[in-house]
């Protein structure tokens, strides 16, 4: 009877252990939420903790982060064609702002 308990409560356990535990690396801002809602967003690089099914976190890349658009090509006021290529450099400094504004996008 208790062997067949300890195959249910030991592997019950593990997972909700695993699910409570979350890493943010030192590249990564992170977000805790619960039901959605904002909780904390200062998280030094390391292992911290949450309530398994309640709170939930996402993670952002807090490097300098690259959009490059595929090159485009413009008419000008002599009618040659001139093609265009574009970039945008861009790191995140606030994340809770930055995901308010974007929704995480």
């Amino acid at each position: 009877m208790i062997a067949n308990s300890l195959k249910i409560i030991i592997p019950l356990a593990a997972f909700l252990l695993l699910n409570s535990v979350f890493t943010v690396d030192e590249r990564q801002e992170a977000i805790l939420f619960q039901f959605g809602e904002i909780i904390d967003a200062d998280f030094e690089p390391g292992i911290h903790f949450k309530i398994p099914f309640l709170n939930n976190v996402k993670k952002f890349d807090n490097r300098i982060l690259t959009i490059d658009q595929k090159p485009e090509r413009f008419l000008t006021q002599e009618k040659k064609d001139l093609i265009v290529d574009s970039y945008v450099k861009w790191r995140i400094t606030d994340v809770v702002q930055y995901y308010k504004t974007t929704q995480g996008d």
